[in-house]
């Protein structure tokens, strides 16, 4: 693919892999693959057309959240300098950038090889709460990105490796989980940190974005009120000896985010001094 530089005006652009510079690769790769690379060996053969389709869609969407996430953290990082930011944090975040660059590369390059085409990026995902002042900026960032992505990101990845039968798919959902866990460690200190810096106004703000935060993420792990009804009580479970190659049903994803609701982020948001459970009472506005 030649280097592409999409203008102003595109609605999307394509994740490009190499400006094929022999040195920059030598830099990029230096930096994805010290302790984690990857043995690309695969055999499609192996697996049926629709268990491919299936795999090769669900990557293709984790590349572009991971490219998304390369961004917001990129944009994150330089409010951070703007903010004047201890420089403990500013070094900090700048693991984040760099660790998720490799995470959209993996993701990108394993549905590649599954028969997937162009990976597409919608520039107005990229960038989060522009229009809020500086520090409630990176606060809301790290609130959305870390505190529920990432930490969302983490069980889920941990069942794909465990689920996952092919050796590819178990490496590179081991690989971003480990990456996956110090983003949500580093979210949950740098927003104590942004907590003890806000007065009493500010951290209502912060109370008043969990509702929507909630509801975001539920739908996007294929959650809603309806489906949290049908999974009460309901263990999940995957058929013994299955081929996988990284993939979860829907019912998977809502399964692990109302799991990680309870055992993670209520307990995390409580001992913050916020209140989880009024804000996920109000998460749908009631006309």
């Amino acid at each position: 693919m030649s280097f592409y530089v999409p203008d102003e005006h595109v609605d999307t652009f394509p994740i490009v892999y190499s400006a094929k510079q022999p040195t920059l690769t030598q830099f990029h790769r230096a930096l994805m693959d010290k302790g984690r690379g990857v043995d690309w060996s695969f055999t499609p053969e192996q697996y049926t057309n629709q268990q491919l389709a299936i795999a090769q869609s669900q990557w293709a969407q984790r590349a572009i959240a991971e490219y998304q996430s390369t961004a917001q953290f990129s944009q994150l990082l330089y409010r951070l300098t703007l903010l004047g930011a201890p420089l403990d944090m500013i070094g900090a975040a700048t693991r984040l950038v760099t660790d998720e660059c490799r995470h959209a590369e993996l993701c990108a390059n394993f549905s590649k090889i599954m028969g997937g085409g162009d990976i597409d990026i919608a520039p107005e995902t990229l960038s989060l709460y522009n229009e809020a002042p500086l520090m409630m900026a990176c606060a809301k960032s790290i609130l959305t990105a870390c505190c529920f992505g990432e930490t969302l990101s983490v069980p889920v990845l941990r069942v794909l490796a465990e689920v996952s039968t092919d050796p590819l798919a178990k490496r590179i959902s081991t690989v971003i989980a480990g990456d996956e866990e110090y983003h949500s460690r580093f979210g949950w200190e740098a927003l104590t940190y942004f907590l003890q810096q806000m007065n009493a106004t500010q951290k209502d703000d912060v109370q008043m974005l969990l509702p929507t935060l909630f509801r975001s993420f539920e739908r996007s792990c294929h959650g809603s009120p309806e489906i949290f009804e049908q999974l009460v009580d309901t263990a999940l479970t995957f058929e013994e000896g299955a081929s996988n190659l990284g993939t979860l049903p829907s019912e998977g994803y809502a399964a692990i985010f109302y799991a990680t609701v309870e055992d993670t982020l209520f307990p995390r948001f409580q001992a913050l001094g916020l209140d989880p459970e009024e804000a996920w009472r109000t998460r749908y506005p009631t006309s």
